[in-house]
């Protein structure tokens, strides 16, 4: 029995030192990539520059098998690699935004690099060299964390700006002063950066803490409140709207704040709550013609709350406020198919609720001449709003040829017209648009 463990610590002894030769192998592998990318041009400086990143990731896993003096190398020179990786990524992205960037996460993979190059060595100037290599990588995490924002590759770049913060603080607490962050406003607002893009990559968990202490903080940025909201209003509804309401009246001039509230009155369907909101945005921001549609729309819901309750005079009120709106959405933007089909669709809803009405005297069964004119004159007063929304959704079906709305918009104007030759030209397109055929406008050239 003695002799068979010495044979099997034999074993993993010989073992031990294989995996030591493979990682001593590899590294040559990729210092050797890396001596040729100095000298190389184009396309081949970036081949090289991954293929001794990936020969230095396999050579990481007999790291620890090897002595302290062959380690170092490794560690340093995998940090030099992800470092000058992540530089001419940035760069060739600035340059040509098509770029492929092949790892995010190099800057970030620099620094562990040094950072275990720190921690293992005894040695002062392999230290030193490890301090300096982390200077350079968190800067590296600045610009590849800005870059995945502009990328929309939000888990990335929390993780970049979260690293950021984590490697100044350890090279804060090692005695080295980075200039990444010249005052603390510099630094929380790093930790800001890192909050928001967690909440746009759905990493609550992540954001919370951090966007937590920037509030317990006081940290002055309206993004503090806005993040903080988000993180809250589906888990506890009554604390995000305390948080929203604190930043509003912190930041009254805030756009993003604004909006946060906007979305809450609508999804709250708090209707008359939210025509002052947008009201405000406008006058924040008179060009954006999201504010000028979401107010029309307000004014669209609350004509139909109105007619419903049966509140004619108010309901127009609201009708003409509505179509005032959508009408400056279009002196903005006069190509905007939202405020054309949604003038249309202003006019159709009001017909189709005066039919409502003109089915329910009908069944009524009143025959007398009062009740016949009045129901004649209703057939006429809907036809008109038909009419009155039909330019409207033939300039919608000009923008959208596609859109399924109009187009039953207009195959059913077209029967209460009475053209049906119209009408069946639109139930066909409605059959071709279901088909999965690609159309092009019927009203294009006319």
């Amino acid at each position: 029995m003695k002799k068979f463990l010495l044979s099997l610590c034999a074993f993993v002894l010989v073992a031990g030192s294989v995996f030591a030769q493979d990682a001593e192998a590899i590294f040559k592998e990729a210092n050797k990539s890396w001596k040729s990318y100095a000298t190389a041009g184009g396309d081949e400086k970036m081949d090289l520059l991954n293929q001794a990143a990936q020969k230095l990731d396999m050579a990481m896993k007999g790291a620890e098998a090897l002595d302290e003096k062959k380690a170092s190398k490794l560690y340093k020179l995998r940090g030099d690699v992800y470092n000058e990786l992540a530089t001419q990524s940035v760069g060739r992205y600035q340059i040509d935004s098509e770029f492929k960037i092949s790892d995010m996460m190099a800057s970030v993979k620099s620094f562990n690099s040094y950072k275990v190059l720190f921690e293992k060595a005894s040695k002062k100037y392999a230290k030193r060299d490890a301090l300096e290599g982390m200077k350079n990588a968190v800067k590296g995490m600045s610009n590849m964390g800005s870059v995945a924002f502009q990328k929309e590759d939000y888990a990335s770049s929390y993780q970049n700006f979260i690293n950021l913060s984590n490697g100044y603080d350890f090279l804060k607490d090692n005695g080295v002063t980075s200039d990444i962050f010249p005052t603390d406003k510099e630094y929380n607002t790093n930790l800001l950066y890192a909050a928001l893009t967690a909440n746009a990559a759905d990493m609550k968990d992540e954001a919370r803490p951090i966007i937590e202490r920037l509030y317990n903080e006081k940290f002055d940025d309206a993004g503090v409140y806005e993040n903080m909201y988000k993180i809250y209003v589906d888990e506890d509804p009554e604390k995000a709207t305390k948080i929203l309401a604190e930043g509003r009246e912190k930041y009254p001039e805030s756009e993003a704040l604004l909006i946060a509230e906007i979305n809450y009155y609508m999804s709250n369907n708090k209707l008359d709550e939210l025509v002052g909101k947008l009201e405000n945005a406008i006058e924040l921001d008179p060009t954006n013609t999201s504010f000028y549609l979401a107010l029309g729309s307000t004014y669209d819901n609350l004509t139909q709350r109105e007619l419903k309750a049966g509140n004619k005079e108010k309901s127009d009120e609201y009708f003409e406020k509505a179509k005032k709106y959508y009408s400056e959405t279009l002196k903005v933007d006069e190509n905007n198919a939202s405020a054309v089909y949604s003038t249309g669709a202003l006019y159709y809803n009001r017909a189709a609720s005066m039919l409502t009405e003109l089915i329910a005297l009908e069944e009524k069964g009143d025959y007398s001449k009062a009740a016949m004119a009045q129901q004649t004159a209703m057939r006429a007063d809907i036809l008109k709003e038909f009419e009155n929304a039909l330019p409207y959704f033939q300039n919608s079906e000009k923008l959208d040829p596609s859109d399924m709305n109009t187009l039953l918009a207009l195959k059913e104007i077209y029967a209460r017209k009475d053209d049906f030759e119209m009408s069946k030209v639109f139930k066909t397109r409605i059959e071709q648009l279901n088909a999965g055929e690609k159309l092009e406008s019927y009203f294009a050239d006319k």
